[in-house]
């Protein structure tokens, strides 16, 4: 892979659901066999969903842009720090 567009980094699957109950929920797979279920937070414009990871957590933010495309950063935050630093963008355009 040489980071051009179409070349596939990651393969993932995930599912939201919604009930009265709880709210939000995530369910997360992976191509690698890794799966998971997540609190999904409603921010404006899209979500925010925090992941446990080894030595702190990678924290998901979502939006859909002005121009209608779906903007997702993670970042990875060390335990007991308030910042971090970025892990991935993925920007989804959709096309006729």
């Amino acid at each position: 892979m040489d980071g051009q567009p179409r070349d596939t980094a990651f393969n993932a699957v995930a599912t939201i659901d919604w009930k009265p109950e709880r709210g939000y929920l995530m369910r997360s797979h992976t191509m690698q066999g890794l799966q998971g279920e997540f609190t999904l937070n409603v921010v404006d414009h899209g979500y925010a969903c925090d992941m446990p990871a080894r030595g702190g957590k990678v924290i998901y933010t979502m939006k859909i842009t002005e121009s209608g495309e779906w903007d997702e950063r993670g970042e990875f935050r060390p335990d007991g720090q308030t910042t971090g630093f970025p892990t991935s963008q993925m920007v989804v355009r959709r096309t006729n």
